[in-house]
């Protein structure tokens, strides 16, 4: 990301990645400008190191890459819900759905645990 244009410090555990709110501002209304005029920095150090990585390089490119790790599928959608990015949510679980379309999941905890109101 281009260091000497942002205008958005985001905070993850050990480091600071340079940002722009106009990029997350354009992803959700949680990111919106006005939510943002104020702040320099967007803390996510309470994030594990990876599952912010992820949902940021989402945010910029569109690209998702899953791990197959239960504990960070699972994070990063309670990731994507805490910032309201409902294309991540759809898109994770379209990758889920092709990826472990013959798994047996436990629908109901796995809601619990996601918040998902369509579950």
């Amino acid at each position: 990301m281009c260091w000497f244009c942002s205008d958005l410090k985001v905070k993850v555990v050990g480091e600071q990645i340079h940002a722009h709110k106009f990029v997350l501002a354009a992803r959700s209304d949680v990111w919106s400008l006005s939510n943002l005029a104020s702040t320099n920095e967007l803390d996510l150090s309470d994030c594990k190191p990876e599952v912010a990585m992820a949902m940021l390089r989402w945010t910029y490119t569109d690209e998702l890459e899953l791990s197959e790790d239960d504990a960070f599928l699972i994070d990063l959608m309670k990731l994507a819900n805490r910032f309201q990015l409902q294309l991540l949510r759809e898109r994770q679980a379209e990758e889920l759905h092709a990826e472990f379309f013959d798994c047996i999941v436990d629908g109901v905890s796995f809601a619990k645990c996601i918040t998902m109101p369509h579950m």
